[in-house]
């Protein structure tokens, strides 16, 4: 698969240029075409998904407002009855142990609302005063402090509460057949406004949504359920028939939602997916459910057509960024190519440019690269060429130099002075021998780190007598014992000092202070040397031609001379860089690889 997508791209690249844009342009309308048409499905998608969502929260507000109607219209029954005369003298009969006799306007008003499926008086005891139902349940039974609803209404400040009771429940009466919305209302004296009982009122849930022009849609396709997950109303007709478990799971999702009055969710109910809906009737343990089959993708023809002329329009608008885009891409290296050219204009030997395609372009850009090399070597080969020269001349003008008699001449002159108790001239031939030592070296090109900068130090000492309190240096190499070992050519400090002193000093009365270091990187394969002053700095006509563009001579003929040996010793694997400091003076610095014998 590698090889083959390999072979793909050097085609591509060894086409010609137009061939070569027809061919992205292409492309890339293609990869454009296949993202908008996901980003469009997946947009329209969502789209229709919302709008049934929406359709969904419009068909359970809807049951809200049945239900509610509901709701209002057992609250005005509940309070019509315990306001009535004949429910407060039954209340306080009960209350005072008496024998408690209907009353026969409340029986006859009951017998009035034949769409109210029961209705239990309870004295302040929970004890039953009197029932009513219409469906054969029979038998109330004592409400005890475990009804909390019941006991905040006979003893807290509340008017009522609503609950659920589903058929066959054992709480509200002994012989129970119908599932109810039950209201439970206290009643109050209408003297003292004091509870002297509760009045509960029901209605039977499976004619909740027996009312409203959309009556038969809601009434086959929504759900109630409880608080606890029991089946408050599922109509027949309905394709979703939910087993007990999937209602407990829905009911552990509006609990983790309790704070949220409408809901919605893809939820897996027996095994099959679903988007739901719900909506919480207020002040009850009702939530309405709206279940439907879920599909990966909804969708809707007018939003497709919508979204299908909106996909023209932006494939015409994004094609002019598409070719420009092509022609940038196509173009950039003749831009490369032609940069290159410019900086090897201004003197920049090092640049190549980097175009692996066999096409008109690519051809141009090697043979740019053949020129620059060819002109390179042919640089290079001049540097050595001068660069023995020099060594030759050196190494002629140290033949006629006895080293032995040099080193012994300077050691007597020493001894003289120190009989003599001059030390100062004692101190200066014994440094001046040290550098001329460490100078010649034997011959040797490469030395130690320690031993470069043992050759700065006395160089320093010698300067020190030349500018009296004029001078002053530190010297800091970082792990001392070890990078101390590390070879340099020799005398590439000393020039950079002697550049400082040089170029740097400001007047004869200010002094310089003059910093050296020595680091290395983590892994200890990098050397960096560096040399900071306070002095004037670099000029910044100069800079820029640090260290190779400038004339040679004087102290800068040397710094050429370093530039030229790290290139010979290194070839390129180092850098030599100069630049000023904010707070003033120069910095030069010069980063190698580590080398040890």
């Amino acid at each position: 698969m590698e090889k083959r997508q390999s072979r793909l791209f050097r085609w591509f690249e060894n086409l010609n240029i137009i061939p070569k844009m027809i061919s992205v342009y292409f492309l890339g309308m293609f990869v454009l075409l296949i993202f908008l048409s996901l980003f469009l499905i997946i947009t329209a998608n969502r789209y229709a998904v919302d709008a049934l969502t929406e359709e969904s929260w419009t068909d359970i507000e809807y049951c809200e407002t049945l239900i509610q109607k509901e709701q209002e219209d057992l609250i005005g029954i509940a309070e019509y009855f315990c306001i009535s005369s004949d429910v407060q003298n039954m209340l306080h009969d009960s209350n005072s142990g008496l024998d408690v006799e209907p009353g026969s306007g409340y029986m006859a008003a009951l017998q009035m609302r034949s769409y109210i499926l029961s209705t239990v008086l309870y004295n302040l005891d929970g004890e039953p005063v009197m029932y009513m139902s219409i469906d054969g349940s029979a038998y109330p039974v004592r409400q005890t402090p475990e009804n909390a609803i019941f006991t905040s209404l006979i003893s807290d400040n509340r008017n009522y509460g609503w609950s659920f009771i589903d058929k066959n429940s054992s709480s509200f009466m002994e012989r129970d057949h119908s599932p109810k919305l039950c209201l439970w209302y206290s009643v109050k004296d209408n003297r003292t406004r004091q509870p002297i009982g509760v009045i509960a009122v029901s209605i039977d849930t499976r004619k909740l949504l027996s009312v409203g022009f959309r009556y038969q849609l809601l009434y086959d396709t929504m759900i109630i359920l409880s608080s606890d997950g029991q089946s408050v109303f599922c109509s027949p007709k309905n394709e979703i028939q939910l087993s007990e478990e999937a209602r407990a799971a829905l009911s552990s999702y509006v609990t983790a939602n309790s704070g949220n009055h409408h809901g919605a969710s893809i939820m897996t109910l027996d095994g099959t997916r679903y988007r739901v809906c719900y909506g919480h009737v207020a002040d009850t343990p009702l939530f309405i459910f709206s279940i439907n089959r879920y599909q990966p993708l909804v969708w809707n023809r007018i939003t497709v057509f919508v979204y299908a002329i909106f996909a023209v329009i932006v494939c015409g608008i994004l094609s002019i960024p598409m070719i420009a885009l092509c022609s940038t891409w196509i173009t950039k290296p003749v831009r490369k190519l032609s940069a290159s050219m410019e900086e090897f204009m201004n003197g920049d030997e090092s640049v190549r440019v980097s175009i692996t395609g066999k096409d008109e372009i690519g051809r141009m850009g090697r043979v740019f690269n053949k020129m620059v090399v060819q002109q390179q070597e042919l640089l290079e080969t001049n540097y050595k060429v001068k660069i023995r020269e020099q060594q030759a001349r050196l190494e002629m003008q140290q033949e006629q130099i006895n080293p032995h008699f040099l080193y012994n001449m300077l050691h007597s002159i020493q001894w003289m002075a120190l009989k003599k108790n001059d030390r100062e001239i004692a101190n200066a031939a014994y440094a001046l021998g040290n550098f001329f030592r460490l100078s010649l070296s034997n011959g040797q090109h490469i030395i130690t780190i320690g031993q470069e900068f043992d050759l700065v130090r006395h160089y320093l000492y010698l300067q020190s007598i030349r500018f009296p309190d004029l001078i002053n240096y530190t010297i800091d190499i970082d792990n001392n014992e070890k990078l101390s070992q590390a070879l340099v050519p020799k005398l590439i400090i000393q020039p950079l000092v002697e550049n400082s002193i040089i170029h740097g000093m400001k007047s004869s009365e200010t002094p310089l202070t003059i910093r050296m270091s020595c680091r290395s990187n983590e892994d200890f394969t990098r050397l960096v040397l560096t040399v900071e002053d306070d002095g004037l700095g670099i000029p910044e006509d100069v800079l820029p031609q640090l260290p190779d563009r400038l004339e040679m001579e004087g102290s800068r003929f040397a710094l050429k001379n370093v530039s030229t040996r790290l290139n010979l010793l290194y070839a390129g694997d180092y850098s030599f860089d100069f630049s000023n400091r904010p707070e003033g003076g120069a910095c030069v610095r010069i980063e190698t690889p580590i080398k040890f014998e």
